[in-house]
């Protein structure tokens, strides 16, 4: 696997599937599947536009 998908917000409330490429994990790190997550509302307000630091593409639940 050499990409892996993810859901982003493109604009404000206007999310969509991407691909991203699969980069291999540093040293102490380690790479795990994820089959679901949950968003917070803070995720939630950004995806909406409403936080004064919001940049798109962003992925909820990813740090920016």
């Amino acid at each position: 696997m050499s990409s892996y998908r993810v859901v982003q917000a493109t604009k404000r409330g206007k999310l969509e599937i991407a691909e991203r490429p699969l980069v291999d994990a540093g040293p102490g790190q380690a790479r795990i599947r994820v089959e679901a997550c949950g968003v917070c509302h803070s995720d939630a307000l950004a995806v909406e536009g409403l936080l004064p630091n919001a940049e798109f593409p962003r992925v909820p639940g990813r740090p920016s």
